[in-house]
């Protein structure tokens, strides 16, 4: 898989970033890919007492500029749609007893990807985490919705 097309590369870091909340963060993955409306949530995780929303945003580095995190992509549109989006899905969920008592928040993660011949250490095709850079934002949203 020489050219990665944008919905391939959202595809594999969402699931680059699956394996590092799991692996590296401890996280429970319960979710993936949850749509309210036409309103998505990537992964939907437990983290301790929080049941975490998280955004994907993945770039390669040719698109990525220093001052244009990917995690910029998140504008207040997007955020107002995965707050609404987690909305329905705790009010569809709340009498669940694995989500009692949880307060909820919303993450970003930030992948960039190094070029095509620095991604893939075995020819699959498979992006591998260790070839990614990844920025996680706990917490991402201020309360005026602003990204930290």
């Amino acid at each position: 898989m020489k050219n990665v097309n944008n919905r391939e590369l959202g595809r594999q870091g969402e699931r680059i970033a699956r394996e590092y909340l799991r692996d590296r963060c401890g996280y429970e993955i319960i979710g993936s890919n949850y749509y309210a409306s036409h309103k998505e949530i990537d992964i939907i995780a437990l983290d301790g007492e929080y049941i975490v929303f998280i955004e994907v945003k993945c770039r390669t580095k040719r698109e990525s500029k220093p001052s244009h995190r990917p995690g910029r992509a998140v504008g207040l549109k997007k955020r107002a749609n995965i707050v609404e989006a987690a909305n329905r899905f705790i009010a569809e969920n709340c009498g669940d007893e694995l989500f009692k008592g949880r307060s909820s928040r919303v993450d970003v993660i930030e992948i960039t990807v190094p070029p095509i011949d620095e991604r893939y250490n075995d020819g699959s095709g498979e992006l591998k985490l260790s070839a990614c850079n990844i920025n996680h934002i706990r917490n991402a949203f201020y309360s005026d919705g602003a990204l930290r």
